[in-house]
C-alpha cells in the first residue's frame, strides 16, 4: 500500500495552470430541491404511472429518498424517467427496478443509485424536458 493525494476532478481542474472550466452541474451550481407527493390508491393496478416532479437536462439527480406506506401488493415499482410531451419512457428504470414497498418506510430509502451506476453521478441528465415517475411491475415505463 502507498500513501496517495488525489483530487476530484473539479479540484484538479481549479488548480490546473491555466484553470481548466469545471460545468456548474459538477462545482458551483444551484442547488435545487423538489418534495412530490402521490398517494398509491388500494384500486390501482399494475402498470399505474405517478408523476412526481419535472426535472431539466442541465440538471443532476443527486438524491432521491422514498417514503411510503405499507402497499400489500406493492412489489415491484420502477424509478425512472418519461417525456414530457407524450409521456413516452426515456427510461422506466434509470434510477430504481423492482422496489419492494409492502412494508412502510417513515426513515426514506435512498434510490438514486439502485440502478444508477455512482460512477456517472457527475454528469447532468441526457435529455430535455424530463418527468420522473414511479411505475409498478409488468409495464415498460417508469
Amino acid at each position: 500500500m502507498a500513501i496517495v493525494n488525489t483530487k476530484a476532478a473539479a479540484l484538479a481542474n481549479a488548480d490546473a495552470k491555466p484553470a481548466v472550466f469545471t460545468g456548474s452541474y459538477i462545482a458551483g451550481g444551484r442547488l435545487r430541491q423538489i418534495l412530490g407527493t402521490v398517494e398509491v390508491a388500494a384500486g390501482d393496478d399494475n402498470g399505474s404511472t405517478y408523476r412526481v416532479a419535472r426535472v431539466w437536462s442541465g440538471w443532476r439527480i443527486a438524491s432521491i429518498l422514498v417514503f411510503n406506506d405499507a402497499i400489500t401488493d406493492g412489489t415491484a415499482f420502477d424509478i425512472g424517467l418519461a417525456g414530457t410531451d407524450d409521456g413516452a419512457a426515456i427510461d422506466d428504470d434509470a434510477y430504481a427496478s423492482a422496489l419492494d414497498l409492502s412494508s412502510a418506510s417513515t426513515a426514506g430509502a435512498e434510490v438514486a443509485f439502485e440502478a444508477r451506476d455512482i460512477a456517472a453521478r457527475p454528469t447532468a441528465c441526457s435529455r430535455m424536458r424530463a418527468s420522473p415517475r414511479i411505475r409498478t411491475a409488468g409495464t415498460t415505463w417508469c
